[in-house]
């Protein structure tokens, strides 16, 4: 299974939840890619028929109220694993071959708890952003001043090989003058 994650979500975080779903619903997608839904708090997904792909469309950011009135987003720290891990099974019957009609799609739902969406084999998983590794700052000077001198030695042991030539030629030159008698 190849994830293309074009999100900042963890790739190896949605990739341990796609397995332990395909797993259980014995079947693994060839590719899976995952993007951004462009809607606030909104998990959408795409399988093809009968065949391997599924698109899984996942929330960057919520809604949030201000005190002003005023409609503000606010980013997410995490995604629901129950909402994916849902939502990719369904895909996979989808890749399966399956139509709606078909589905069991409540199969997952529990009724007694306002039908929050509980799936127990993805219980306690975590999908969170990827780390971002701050980049440090380089002393550009330094680095030329480094540059400088790597080139400078170089340079000097050019010079140093095209004496040695030059003398080793010059050799030759004198030894063939000797031997012509001049």
């Amino acid at each position: 299974m190849r994830v293309i994650n074009k999100t900042s979500w963890s790739t190896k975080d949605l990739k341990r939840v796609f397995k332990l779903v395909c797993k259980e619903e014995t079947f693994t997608p060839k590719i899976v890619e995952v993007v951004y839904s462009g809607k606030e708090g909104y998990y959408s997904g795409l399988g093809q028929y009968d065949y391997g792909w599924i698109r899984l469309r996942v929330p960057n950011s919520k809604k949030v109220a201000g005190s002003n009135g005023k409609v503000s987003y606010e980013p997410l720290k995490e995604l629901n694993t129950n909402v994916i891990a849902y939502i990719f099974a369904h895909e996979i019957q989808h890749n399966i071959g399956l139509h709606h009609r078909e589905m069991n799609s409540k199969r997952f739902w529990n009724q007694e708890e306002e039908q929050k969406l509980i799936i127990p084999y993805v219980k306690g998983l975590t999908i969170k952003r990827k780390e971002v590794k701050p980049k440090t700052k380089k002393d550009i000077k330094q680095l030329r001043y480094e540059h400088a001198i790597i080139m400078l030695r170089k340079y000097e042991l050019k010079i140093k090989r095209i004496g040695n030539l030059i003398k080793k030629w010059q050799r030759k030159v004198n030894y063939y003058k000797k031997l012509k008698g001049e």
